[in-house]
Protein backbone atom coordinates (compact mmCIF):
# COMPACT_ATOMS: atom_id res chain seq x y z
CA UNK A 1 0.00 0.00 0.00
CA UNK A 2 2.77 2.26 0.78
CA UNK A 3 4.79 1.78 -2.23
CA UNK A 4 1.27 2.47 -4.26
CA UNK A 5 0.78 5.93 -2.35
CA UNK A 6 4.27 6.89 -3.43
CA UNK A 7 3.96 6.08 -6.65
CA UNK A 8 0.58 7.85 -6.64
CA UNK A 9 2.62 10.85 -4.79
CA UNK A 10 5.04 10.85 -7.44
CA UNK A 11 3.00 11.13 -10.48
CA UNK A 12 1.43 13.55 -9.09
CA UNK A 13 4.59 15.67 -8.68
CA UNK A 14 5.67 14.52 -12.79
CA UNK A 15 2.30 16.40 -13.55
CA UNK A 16 3.04 19.47 -11.29
CA UNK A 17 6.19 19.89 -12.64
CA UNK A 18 5.13 19.42 -16.24
CA UNK A 19 2.55 22.35 -15.94
CA UNK A 20 5.45 24.28 -14.16
CA UNK A 21 7.18 23.76 -17.55
CA UNK A 22 4.13 24.72 -19.63
CA UNK A 23 3.89 27.87 -17.42
CA UNK A 24 7.53 29.05 -17.62
CA UNK A 25 7.13 28.72 -21.57
CA UNK A 26 3.81 30.76 -21.15
CA UNK A 27 6.06 33.35 -18.60
CA UNK A 28 8.68 34.01 -21.93
CA UNK A 29 5.92 34.57 -24.35
CA UNK A 30 4.24 37.56 -22.30
CA UNK A 31 5.17 41.11 -23.50
CA UNK A 32 7.39 42.77 -20.50
CA UNK A 33 4.58 45.67 -20.47
CA UNK A 34 2.18 43.15 -19.72
CA UNK A 35 2.82 42.93 -15.69
CA UNK A 36 -0.29 41.29 -14.31
CA UNK A 37 0.22 38.72 -17.03
CA UNK A 38 3.43 38.21 -15.87
CA UNK A 39 2.33 38.53 -11.79
CA UNK A 40 -0.18 35.81 -12.74
CA UNK A 41 2.09 33.35 -14.11
CA UNK A 42 4.76 33.84 -11.44
CA UNK A 43 2.18 33.25 -8.75
CA UNK A 44 0.99 29.75 -10.61
CA UNK A 45 4.70 28.70 -10.69
CA UNK A 46 5.57 29.65 -6.97
CA UNK A 47 1.88 27.71 -5.61
CA UNK A 48 2.59 24.66 -7.88
CA UNK A 49 6.15 24.56 -6.57
CA UNK A 50 4.91 24.81 -2.81
CA UNK A 51 2.91 21.93 -3.85
CA UNK A 52 5.38 19.90 -5.53
CA UNK A 53 7.61 20.39 -1.96
CA UNK A 54 4.46 18.98 0.96
CA UNK A 55 4.20 16.36 -2.07
CA UNK A 56 7.52 15.73 -1.12
CA UNK A 57 7.28 16.06 2.73
CA UNK A 58 4.53 13.37 2.42
CA UNK A 59 6.75 10.72 0.64
CA UNK A 60 9.41 11.37 3.38
CA UNK A 61 6.39 10.57 6.23
CA UNK A 62 5.33 7.46 4.62
CA UNK A 63 8.26 6.03 3.19
CA UNK A 64 11.56 7.96 4.16
CA UNK A 65 13.97 5.54 2.57
CA UNK A 66 11.91 6.18 -0.97
CA UNK A 67 12.26 9.97 -0.16
CA UNK A 68 16.21 9.61 1.01
CA UNK A 69 16.76 7.41 -2.25
CA UNK A 70 14.65 10.45 -4.39
CA UNK A 71 17.14 12.70 -3.24
CA UNK A 72 20.29 11.06 -3.95
CA UNK A 73 18.79 10.79 -7.44
CA UNK A 74 18.23 14.41 -7.74
CA UNK A 75 21.77 15.46 -6.39
CA UNK A 76 23.88 12.82 -8.42
CA UNK A 77 21.42 13.77 -11.86
CA UNK A 78 22.75 17.52 -10.68
CA UNK A 79 26.24 16.65 -10.59
CA UNK A 80 25.81 14.27 -13.97
CA UNK A 81 24.66 17.28 -15.24
CA UNK A 82 27.48 19.16 -14.43
CA UNK A 83 30.11 16.51 -15.47
CA UNK A 84 28.32 17.01 -19.02
CA UNK A 85 28.54 19.99 -19.30
CA UNK A 86 32.37 20.07 -19.28
CA UNK A 87 32.97 16.69 -21.10
CA UNK A 88 32.03 15.89 -24.93
CA UNK A 89 29.90 12.69 -25.06
CA UNK A 90 29.62 11.05 -28.03
CA UNK A 91 26.43 8.71 -27.12
CA UNK A 92 24.01 8.59 -24.33
CA UNK A 93 21.91 5.91 -23.23
CA UNK A 94 19.06 5.60 -20.47
CA UNK A 95 17.20 3.05 -18.81
CA UNK A 96 13.59 2.97 -19.77
CA UNK A 97 10.96 0.64 -20.22
CA UNK A 98 11.98 -1.49 -22.61
CA UNK A 99 15.95 -1.13 -21.87
CA UNK A 100 17.98 -2.22 -19.03
CA UNK A 101 20.86 0.34 -18.53
CA UNK A 102 23.87 -1.24 -16.66
CA UNK A 103 27.50 -1.64 -17.74
CA UNK A 104 29.93 -4.45 -16.21
CA UNK A 105 33.74 -3.68 -15.03
CA UNK A 106 36.83 -6.38 -15.67
CA UNK A 107 37.04 -6.53 -11.98
CA UNK A 108 33.65 -7.83 -11.65
CA UNK A 109 31.49 -5.55 -10.68
CA UNK A 110 28.19 -4.58 -12.73
CA UNK A 111 26.18 -1.65 -12.32
CA UNK A 112 22.90 -0.68 -12.80
CA UNK A 113 22.15 3.00 -14.16
CA UNK A 114 19.87 5.56 -14.96
CA UNK A 115 22.05 7.01 -16.99
CA UNK A 116 25.52 5.62 -19.12
CA UNK A 117 27.77 8.24 -21.34
CA UNK A 118 30.95 7.66 -23.43
CA UNK A 119 33.52 9.42 -24.52
CA UNK A 120 34.70 9.46 -28.24
CA UNK A 121 37.95 7.54 -26.35
CA UNK A 122 35.27 4.75 -24.42
CA UNK A 123 35.39 6.42 -20.99
CA UNK A 124 31.78 5.81 -19.41
CA UNK A 125 30.22 7.82 -16.94
CA UNK A 126 27.28 6.54 -15.07
CA UNK A 127 24.25 7.64 -12.77
CA UNK A 128 23.38 4.19 -10.87
CA UNK A 129 20.03 3.56 -9.82
CA UNK A 130 21.12 4.82 -6.01
CA UNK A 131 21.76 8.17 -7.11
CA UNK A 132 25.61 7.86 -7.48
CA UNK A 133 27.85 9.06 -9.65
CA UNK A 134 30.76 7.13 -11.39
CA UNK A 135 33.28 7.18 -14.27
CA UNK A 136 35.02 4.00 -15.75
CA UNK A 137 37.94 4.46 -18.38
CA UNK A 138 37.33 2.01 -21.41
CA UNK A 139 40.24 -0.32 -19.77
CA UNK A 140 37.85 -0.88 -16.42
CA UNK A 141 34.87 -2.07 -18.68
CA UNK A 142 34.07 -5.29 -20.05
CA UNK A 143 32.71 -4.98 -23.67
Amino acid sequence: MTQQKVQDLLKKINYIEAEVEIQKQILFSIPNDHKDEIKTVIEKIADAKKHINKLREEIGKIAPGEFQKIINIENGLAQFKEIAATRKFTAIENMSVDSACWIKCKDGKEFSCLIKASTENGDITILTVDGEVLAFTRDEIVD
